[in-house]
């Protein structure tokens, strides 16, 4: 066979290895050569594809076989000690190759690897040795590394590698995201990811994030799977580029959790300022306190944390708070802490109060949500006032009980910061005096202005409600009051209602589930009042009287309500729902609306309307092109249906009905979304779900500052269930100063640092500065050398580098997984990789 020695391939030799090896593609480089074996030497075929190098051998009967199959990830050195040889070293096996052309072969394993590993660190990259040391390297070309800087060939060269089945829907997801000029990693709304039947596989994705320098965020919302966090993990040891981690609602497992902390201890480097781990019931204990040891090793600040609804107890909390406390920089810049929904404790709020006495983020939080937590809110506040937390905008205590002291401390705070936007105290079994105290303290706060206060589902009764509107009547900086089921009866609610007579700031007022139906002639005197108040207000944008379609509703008393819109009152949005009107006053309704040019929003389903009040309100919306928004009363429109007769054409004729309805919504939508004037105060609700239900959420943030990914319903059914969940606000834009970090627009173009692409680089380093926390990470020392290693081989001088280790995955280890751990691990490979210092005891 020595006669093919360093000969091109025939025809022949060429389509087998089109057929066997590139799956048609043409080799970027095929040869025959010497191969040395010990003492012998062996003809065979090298072929260089786009992502592996194979030697093929012709057998006696000359049959071809693949004798070596290496990937171009699995390439860990290539060395040449001679012009005319080159050792190709796997890891697993070596090719030994002669062949006088060998630095064209050695240039094209060069170019097939700068287009698969763009934004990879030299640690990451095969050395390259070159004997005699004049020999050197050429510059490669410029390539145009492709979308989200090299994202996609790097994902088909590991999907090449795991020996998976590249996606389609995955590569479109990756462009049109880059079209967008988005540097968020949305992978929930990419088409078949959670597809049951030969769904999207993630390794190779997760494989690409490691070193991508694109993608600013990696995002996974309310898509259950389980192993999702013991599989990102491995991305966040490598990355340096990811600043925000959302993996909400995916029900990681507490295993997954713990190695994410592993992996952000193990990566000094990490960027990681914006985690949301919410609706994770799984993760207990045991996964925030893995979370909790990874978050101390921050040298950088964290500046928001979600952990809400993930089941974590006052063990867990404890030692998250001591981690918070205790880590140099991590609670620094923190801006938002949402631990609602789990169980704080004595001890938990101990560790709180902790960490807000020690001033750490004393500029900078700005939204504290524990809804729900069983804390002690007495020891909590005290220590934000010790801590002098004057940044505040957002409180959300509901469902704590709060009694006279910790509304006292609740009173200081209210008081003293000048950011404050929300206050929630729903369900929280909050008495009347103390109700008064809070309320004085806002009121009297004169750097505040448009607060919103939440106090539903607390029996203030008579008492608390002539105490609200004492408070009410002179108040000035009170923008939005939620009072749903607050048991006021119409005593009480004349006294509010009779308050908005000298009140000029309120702009949202929700008074749901408050009207008892009983005395006709005491409901229609309460109303009259109402609409009296509502035709005066200057500013009442947003009202709220909604009925639970039983013994807590208005009924036809509502007329005199309906009636003062044709006065053309400021409002924008009525919610009556659930108050059984009828068809009288739904047409009565339409007709007052033809002249009013303010309203734009009307919720009026669970009414006991029929198609004689749709039929109205398609006749209103001929004439009046303001309305924008009348969501299809579905409860009143099935309770018409099951009564007609012929249920299939009356079906029919409702839907072009509601068609035609819709259309002319649309048409004075001008084709748009419906935006709420009460977005200003950035007050939404929540779902009326329960807890841990498919549909529950924590919250709905409706902000112009904040862009959402859909735009949620401002009103909530109340009469769909009588164990409604709390209204629920979302924090606020920030103060001026605050001392919060810039959000990268888009992530920069990592410069080509690499010695193994380039012989020389001009480029300046990228400038990491403006995008890291006040305290910059200290410098990494530069990689040890290898022993036996010669300068001399290197085209330029080694860089500093750093080691990020593999994150330890129970269960998901695989040997091409263990490729950069085994280079370090084993006993002779030179290196003296330091172990981190160990955290400091608690």
């Amino acid at each position: 066979m020595s006669k093919k020695r360093s000969q091109d391939p025939t025809d022949g030799e060429l389509n087998y290895v089109k057929a066997e090896c590139t799956e048609g593609e043409t080799p970027l480089w095929i040869k025959w050569v010497t191969k040395k074996k010990r003492d012998k030497e062996q003809d065979r075929l090298i072929v260089v594809s786009a992502h592996r190098i194979f030697s093929i051998k012709k057998t006696l009967t000359g049959k071809k076989k693949v004798m070596r199959n290496g990937h171009l990830y699995d390439l860990k050195a290539i060395n040449s000690p001679d012009v005319d040889r080159a050792v190709l070293q796997f890891k697993l096996f070596e090719i030994d190759v002669t062949e006088p052309g060998i630095t064209d072969m050695i240039t094209q394993i060069r170019l097939a690897l700068q287009k698969i590993t763009v934004g990879f660190p030299q640690y990451a990259l095969p050395e390259i040795n070159m004997l005699p040391p004049e020999r050197g390297l050429s510059n490669l070309p410029e390539i145009d590394a492709g979308p989200a800087y090299g994202m996609i060939p790097t994902y088909v060269a590991y999907c090449d590698l795991h020996k998976s089945e590249q996606s389609p829907e995955f590569i479109k997801f990756i462009k049109d995201t880059v079209t967008q000029k988005s540097t968020d990693l949305k992978l929930h709304y990419c088409p078949g990811i959670d597809r049951k039947e030969n769904p999207i596989d993630l390794i190779p994705i997760r494989a690409a994030l490691r070193h991508n320098t694109y993608f600013c965020s990696f995002q996974w919302k309310n898509i259950p799977r389980k192993d999702l966090a013991m599989l990102i993990s491995d991305s966040l040891t490598h990355n340096v580029t990811l600043d925000k981690l959302v993996l909400s609602g995916c029900d990681s497992e507490a295993d997954g959790i713990a190695a994410i902390g592993s992996a952000l201890k193990k990566n000094i480097h990490n960027r990681i300022s914006y985690i949301d781990f919410s609706n994770s019931s799984s993760m207990k204990d045991k996964g925030c306190i893995g979370l909790a040891d990874g978050l101390m090793s921050f040298n950088h600040g964290l500046n928001s944390l979600n952990l809400a609804l993930c089941g974590i107890g006052n063990k867990g909390i404890s030692q998250l708070m001591q981690s918070l406390s205790l880590g140099r920089e991590v609670g620094k810049t923190m801006t938002e802490l949402d631990i609602s929904h789990n169980s704080v404790g004595v001890q938990g709020s101990s560790q709180l109060g902790v960490f807000f006495s020690q001033e750490l983020c004393a500029n900078g939080l700005r939204s504290l949500r524990m809804e729900n937590t069983g804390a002690d809110l007495t020891v909590v506040c005290k220590a934000i006032a010790l801590g002098k937390i004057c940044s505040l905008e957002e409180l959300q205590f509901s469902k704590n009980k709060i009694d006279s002291q910790a509304g006292q401390a609740i009173s200081i705070l209210a008081e003293t910061n000048p950011y404050l936007k929300m206050v929630n105290l729903s369900h929280c079994e909050i008495q009347h005096g103390t109700t008064m105290s809070i309320l004085s303290s806002i009121s009297s706060n004169t750097s505040i202005q448009d607060v919103c206060i939440n106090l539903s589902g607390n029996e203030l009764g008579i008492q608390g409600a002539q105490s609200i509107a004492s408070i009410l009547a002179g108040s000035s900086n009170i923008g939005a009051l939620i009072l749903v089921d607050c048991k006021f009866k119409k005593e009480g609610l004349q006294h509010l209602v009779e308050s908005l007579a000298t009140n000029t700031s309120l702009k949202c007022l929700d008074l749901s589930l408050n009207f008892n139906s009983g005395k006709v002639e005491r409901m229609n005197k309460l109303m009259q009042s109402l609409a009296a108040a509502v035709s005066s207000h200057p500013t009442l944008y947003h009202l709220a009287v909604q009925g639970d379609g039983n013994k807590k509703m208005i009924g036809d008393s509502l007329t005199a309500l309906v009636n003062c819109l044709s006065l053309n009152p400021v409002l924008n949005e009525l919610d009556i729902t659930g108050n059984k009107m009828g068809d009288t006053v739904a047409v009565s309704l339409c007709d007052n609306l033809e002249k009013n040019t303010n309203l734009k929003c009307l919720y009026w389903d669970r009414n006991n309307v029929t198609i004689s009040g749709w039929q109205a309100l398609k006749n209103l919306l001929n004439a009046n092109q303001n309305l924008q928004l009348c969501p299809l009363p579905k409860h009143d429109q099935d309770k018409a249906i099951n009564a007609a007769k012929n249920k299939e054409i009356f079906k029919e004729r409702l839907a072009e009905l509601f068609k035609e309805i819709e259309e002319a919504l649309k048409k004075n939508r001008n084709g748009t979304d419906y935006v709420s004037p009460w977005q200003s105060l950035k007050v939404s609700k929540t779902s009326l779900q329960v807890e841990g239900s498919d549909n529950y959420r924590m919250s709905m943030a409706v902000s112009p500052l904040r862009p959402q990914e859909s735009s949620p319903n401002l009103f909530v059914d109340y009469s769909a269930n009588s164990n409604f969940q709390a209204p629920s606000v979302p924090s606020i834009p920030s103060p001026p100063n605050s001392g919060t970090l810039p959000r990268r627009p888009t992530a920069p173009v990592r410069p080509n640092q690499n010695s193994f692409f380039q012989v020389e680089t001009s480029a300046p380093q990228e400038n990491y500065s403006a995008y890291t926390p006040p305290v910059s990470p200290p410098i990494s020392p530069p990689r040890p050398a290898r022993s036996g290693q010669n300068s001399f081989f290197q085209a330029t001088p080694p860089q500093q580098e750093y080691y990020e280790p593999q994150v330890e995955e129970k269960g998901y280890e695989y040997e091409y997984e263990k490729e950069y751990d085994q280079e370090y691990e084993e006993g002779d490979s030179g290196f003296a990789v330091a172990p981190p210092p160990p955290p400091p005891p608690f």
